[in-house]
């Protein structure tokens, strides 16, 4: 990245360096509210939902927080002419950046889930998926993630080899199967919904079942944040890797003066994601506006 960064005029440095900076930062800030909310309230954190939503905003935290930090570091050091970025550093940060992506994409099937069974099976849901088993279906998708992120740090070309085809496969099947539970959630939604104004069924339950419509629109925003940061920087690269001709010259330059851009965009989901649970869930912006007053009241106690 630093030899292709090199061609970037002093002002795109800067204005990269800039971009992935407030992006960290956003990232950093927006995904602790969340994980603080959830930790310092204790009636959330009996919500099964709640459990999949926490572990999605911290490996959102981690991703943002160091990679965003990474790029950043990147940007500076070309725009100094500084020295070439330690190789431990990098494989370092290579393998923690695939980590966090397996393991983003590990939680939300996970997350997916868990809104598939309380839209299909209402009734059934604690049975099917007590909290108590979703923390431990959450720790083992922490533990895969370092797992299949192993390839990615052995400096190896039959290990890169396996740790590209681990990524490529994880992303295609994870977008595959949380696109067919979300067209089947809407399309079982949709059915409850005239189901639930035929019978006219008591307020309590229309208001459950309510809440289970607004996880799954939950769900599907995150899903097309996925897809919106994911699919840009998986097209480049299938096209830098393509591009192997003398005659695919121009082409491949191109792709490389914008391959750091995507880079920023791929991170740039952990930084957007709060904002998706946040405009969601009306719930966890009271508790928020809570935990905020806590704060306050907190800080002018220290001072007074």
């Amino acid at each position: 990245m630093l030899s292709e960064m090199k061609a970037f005029s002093p002002g795109l440095l800067v204005a990269f360096s800039i971009v992935n900076l407030f992006l960290g930062v956003a990232s950093f800030a927006g995904n602790a509210l969340v994980i603080l909310t959830i930790i310092f309230f204790s009636e959330l954190r009996q919500i099964t939902t709640n459990i999949g939503l926490a572990s999605l905003a911290t490996v959102s935290l981690f991703h943002g927080t160091i990679l965003n930090s990474f790029l950043f570091a990147v940007g500076v050091n070309t725009l100094l002419d500084g020295c070439p970025i330690f190789r431990s550093t990098r494989f370092a940060v290579f393998y923690l950046s695939h980590t966090f992506i397996f393991n983003s994409l590990f939680n939300l099937c996970i997350v997916t889930t868990e809104r598939y069974i309380a839209v299909a099976f209402p009734l059934r849901y604690l049975t099917i998926l007590p909290k108590e088993r979703m923390v431990k279906v959450v720790r083992t998708a922490w533990l895969a993630s370092f797992l299949v992120s192993v390839p990615n740090g052995i400096d190896k070309p039959a290990s890169q080899t396996t740790g590209k085809l681990l990524w490529f496969l994880t992303i295609s099947l994870t977008l595959a199967f949380t696109s067919y539970c979300n067209i089947k959630m809407f399309v079982i939604s949709r059915r409850h919904k005239r189901q639930v104004k035929t019978q006219l069924e008591a307020v309590q339950q229309i208001a459950v079942k309510q809440q289970s419509f607004r996880g799954a629109g939950t769900v599907f925003c995150v899903l097309v944040t996925v897809v919106t940061c994911y699919v840009p920087a998986i097209l480049v690269r299938l096209g830098i890797t393509s591009t192997t001709t003398p005659t695919d010259k121009n082409k491949l330059d191109t792709v490389a003066l914008i391959q750091p851009w995507t880079s920023t965009f791929y991170v740039m989901y952990s930084a957007l994601s709060p904002f998706v649970y946040f405009f969601r869930c009306k719930r966890l912006r009271q508790y928020s506006r809570k935990l905020f007053t806590k704060a306050l009241r907190f800080i002018r106690a220290s001072f007074l």
